[in-house]
């Protein structure tokens, strides 16, 4: 049986200001777009009751991409507050192997990094017809910088050195080895095949995430 959920942890002070809660979500921030959208998108933590309120009625936002996994950090990581809102929740999730609860491993964390699944947290990023969009993780740090980031790269066309400082400055946290091998491997050595390979299979993957359903 699954234990019932508890609140989400989201404290007013931290040693690490980027773990700080403002308006019930960690490590809140607006993603700045360098041309001009028709839509904002923000990233952020897990957030709290008030925090999805915040989310919905202060900020408009209509579309919530989720990286987590409901039974991450004793069931903490739960969507449920914001389909009752009436936002759209865009399950994502890229759990750790232990779902947060036990760390068997501290430096691998996410085995699994599915290309269909970062394919598609980009292509909902960059749905402007779709309204604000809210993308998050448990802390706002790793996932969520990760998904920041390629699409900084992927979709407004940064550079990946440029990206990758903007996902530190944010939080992100090399010591997760899967997620920064994701990245190196694919935008760290462009002269390479494999890497070449991987980019033109991610952005097929990301054209064919962005098409309509049909009917």
């Amino acid at each position: 049986m699954r234990a019932a959920p508890r609140a989400p942890q989201c404290p007013a002070q931290t040693a690490d200001p980027r773990n700080v809660c403002s308006n019930g979500i960690p490590n809140f921030q607006l993603v700045p777009e360098t041309k001009p959208t028709k839509h904002l998108v923000y990233r952020g933590g897990q957030p709290t009751e008030e925090g999805w309120a915040f989310l919905h009625d202060k900020l408009q936002v209509t579309t919530i991409v989720k990286l987590n996994a409901p039974e991450e950090s004793w069931n903490q990581g739960v969507d449920e507050p914001a389909t009752r809102l009436g936002m759209r929740v865009v399950d994502l999730s890229i759990p750790p192997h232990d779902y947060g609860l036990v760390p068997k491993s501290l430096s691998e964390p996410f085995k699994a990094i599915p290309e269909a699944k970062i394919a598609l947290a980009i292509a909902t990023l960059a749905a402007e017809d779709h309204g604000n969009v809210y993308v998050h993780c448990t802390h706002g740090r790793d996932r969520t910088g990760l998904i920041v980031g390629l699409y900084r790269v992927l979709h407004e066309g940064w550079q990946a050195k440029d990206a990758y400082t903007e996902m530190n400055t944010e939080g992100f946290r090399p010591l997760n080895r899967n997620l920064r091998e994701f990245w190196e491997e694919l935008l760290e050595h462009p002269e390479q095949p494999e890497s070449k390979e991987r980019q033109a299979r991610l952005q097929e993957l990301i054209a064919r995430a962005a098409q309509p359903s049909p009917g």
